[in-house]
């Protein structure tokens, strides 16, 4: 796992070496408040989330952010965690 980004709320590592990379964001928030606790990126959004719906894994809908320009979703893990997953920042610099 390879840092990208440290913020004093936000830390964005990369997974893996081989393209297509996967990142894992962890952002400061409150547990409970019904957000996820981290997100997942991956290149293939709607790949991803197809696969899991088709496994019959519980996951939203494919969401838009005007604010981040970054296509989300989020799935049900088998212990009830919501996990986020969102398209990657492909033109980050290396922390």
């Amino acid at each position: 796992m390879t840092p990208v980004v440290r913020l004093p709320d936000l830390a964005i590592f990369q997974i893996g070496d081989a393209a297509p990379h996967s990142h894992l964001f962890i952002a400061a928030g409150h547990p409970g408040d019904g957000e996820p606790p981290f997100d997942l990126a991956a290149d293939d959004l709607p790949g991803l989330r197809a696969m899991l719906a088709d496994s019959g894994v519980e996951c939203s809908p494919i969401e838009h952010s005007e604010i981040t320009g970054h296509d989300s979703f989020s799935f049900v893990d088998p212990e009830g965690n919501r996990i986020g997953v969102v398209t990657p920042h492909h033109s980050m610099p290396a922390a």
